[in-house]
């Protein structure tokens, strides 16, 4: 397989009466054949060869998930041109700024909405105007086997997309992956298959798809699996708990955040006194039988009949709600809290946790049902070599590795070095074989909702304003982004003359009610230009400037964040009230 977009397609000739994508409609799920799928992306693909789009050039998709996502993608890589995903919840100078720096000379997106967000004149197609309709119904349509073959001639070599990772542009960086790169990872995925057939899937199985296709991890699972004639059901988050009890996936692919919200409601049902001391009870249960399961011990009798009378009250429950059917679950994009994948693995859904970057296509490693061991990342793929330098930094190679970073030469050096990649995470090999991520090198937050988020332009942006003299992020493994604020008395002081409360200390003034909403305000037109996930939510003032007679910063003047976090712990779980995995270190026993 020479081109990436053969996975879907070769499958679809193959297979042309299967249903491949199932939306929901007034009537409930439609589904789309494999051959429908085909057909709509051999006529996109003709369509987008009239306008001039050749191999080589860059074609912006910005949509949600939907099977309309996917004939585009799916259109752009068969002419041998360069996909470059925008995430829908950037804004409008964010997207400017992926397409001047992408060279990017066509887009297609889902909507007006997003089609505001373009130049203006900026070549297009709305997949929701009429002429989508037009370009997938009546360009011409090539003989489909003829056609397989033309585009296989597409050099594995060749770009096939430009990922930016991250969901700013300031410092953002395109991520040159090829058809081979992604081809690798296929293939690797495919490998663990036939090591661990338990986790092979074909066409008896069905999957929900939520995550952003934008996200590498989901766009290159979401192909995996279309290639492998899974049927795949489209819902976005705010239907996903009424969707998921109708399309009763086998597997779910998803972030840590989604899980934590099936735990979360879980919790919310829990509100009577016996319900609250069934499900306390049922947390420790479910974690010591993960343990048992993973370490491959039987249970004594107390632990089945403990085991047995939880499931009844409680473990069945969830998996009703989340379909009934399913035998795994995939969760990448951030790392899950181990307790939560015990509790998940105890109550019988096994949650199977890899790791990966944009750069290696993306994934690296992975749990299987056979070989699970929570906490870790699972063994690496095995196309895929990982090795630990003496720094702790994990490092790999493999041909899911990138060509390197668009337009960046000398940051391609410093990552890609003797065919290694150096992920900039902290890990260890176990002897085992599995990888386990220890820390992260990088500044870069990764949300629990699998989104990434650059921190320093937007503590630039903070530290410009005449109140605040530094800042620093938090949102590392969390659902949102909050900020640590170190103030400007100095300024701050001149401000309170101004409105009156120059007789308050400055512990008092910081505190006042005026105060407060300045620098609520300040945050807020600060951080406007940022997408919604990347500004923060909350925010507390901290007791002293970071400075290096302190320990908090260092002789190069940056900030360390693990010696303020740790100076700061008990504030900052103010700033994360609703933080919803307490409930899983639950002491109880039976």
């Amino acid at each position: 397989m020479a081109n990436f977009a053969s996975n879907v397609l070769r499958y679809g000739m193959a297979h042309p009466g299967d249903p491949a994508q199932w939306v929901h409609t007034a009537d409930g799920w439609t589904s789309l054949s494999y051959e429908g799928l085909s057909m709509r992306v051999a006529s996109l693909a003709q369509w987008l060869r009239q306008q001039n789009i050749t191999p080589g050039d860059r074609v912006a998709l910005m949509a949600p998930t939907s099977p309309e996502w996917v004939w585009a993608d799916l259109a752009v890589l068969a002419l041998g041109a360069v996909v470059v995903p925008i995430y829908t919840s950037l804004q409008a100078a964010q997207v400017t700024e992926v397409l001047e720096d992408s060279g990017t000379r066509f887009a297609v997106v889902a909507n007006a909405e997003h089609e505001a967000k373009l130049p203006v004149g900026f070549p297009h197609l709305v997949m929701s105007y009429p002429r989508w309709d037009q370009a997938i119904t009546q360009a011409s349509r090539p003989d489909l086997p003829t056609w397989l073959d033309e585009i296989d001639t597409v050099p594995g070599d060749h770009m096939a997309t430009l990922v930016y990772t991250s969901g700013t542009t300031a410092h953002s960086r395109g991520v040159i992956l090829t058809h081979s790169n992604l081809c690798g990872n296929l293939e690797g995925l495919d490998l663990l298959a036939d090591s661990d057939p338990t986790i092979r899937l074909t066409r008896r199985d069905r999957a929900l798809a939520v995550l952003p296709m934008a996200h590498i991890f989901e766009r290159l699972v979401h192909h995996y699996m279309l290639g492998r004639g899974v049927g795949m059901y489209y819902t976005s988050p705010d239907r996903l708990a009424e969707d998921i009890t109708s399309a009763r996936p086998t597997v779910l692919v998803s972030v840590p955040r989604i899980y934590e919200r099936v735990f979360a409601a879980v919790q919310a049902k829990a509100t009577g006194p016996l319900s609250s001391r069934i499900l306390a009870v049922s947390i420790p249960v479910a974690r010591r039988r993960a343990d048992r399961l993973t370490a491959g011990t039987p249970p004594s009798i107390r632990e089945w009949l403990a085991e047995r009378a939880c499931d009844l009250l409680v473990y069945r429950k969830i998996r009703q709600a989340l379909g009934g059917s399913l035998r795994f679950a995939y969760s990448g994009g951030a790392p899950l809290h181990p307790d939560l994948a015990r509790f998940f693995v105890g109550a019988g859904i096994p949650v199977l946790e890899g790791y990966g970057l944009t750069e290696t296509a993306p994934v690296v490693s992975v749990n299987t049902l056979k070989t699970l061991a929570i906490g870790t990342v699972g063994r690496p793929l095995p196309n895929v070599r990982v090795t630990i330098a003496e720094d702790g930094e994990v490092w790999c190679q493999g041909p899911n590795v990138m060509a390197g970073y668009w337009r960046r030469p000398e940051e391609t050096a410093d990552v890609l070095v003797d065919g290694w990649f150096h992920t900039g995470d902290i890990g260890e090999l176990l002897p085992s074989g599995h990888l386990r991520i220890v820390d992260r090198q990088r500044a870069i937050l990764v949300l629990s909702t699998g989104k990434n988020v650059v921190p320093l332009a937007i503590c630039q942006a903070l530290e410009a304003s005449p109140w605040i003299e530094q800042a620093m992020l938090l949102g590392d493994r969390r659902k949102y982004v909050a900020a640590l604020l170190a103030p400007d008395l100095t300024k701050l002081r001149a401000w309170a003359e101004s409105q009156g409360l120059s007789a308050l200390e400055p512990a008092a003034l910081l505190r006042h009610p005026a105060c407060l909403a300045l620098i609520d305000a300040e945050i807020a037109a600060r951080t406007a230009s940022f997408a919604a996930f990347e500004r923060p939510k909350r925010w507390a003032w901290v007791t002293e400037p970071f400075t290096e007679e302190n320990g908090q910063l260092t002789p190069t003047l940056k900030i360390k964040t693990r010696v303020v976090e740790e100076r700061y712990r008990e504030l900052i779980t103010t700033l994360y009230p609703d933080d919803d995995l307490g409930a899983l270190a639950t002491p109880n026993t039976l």
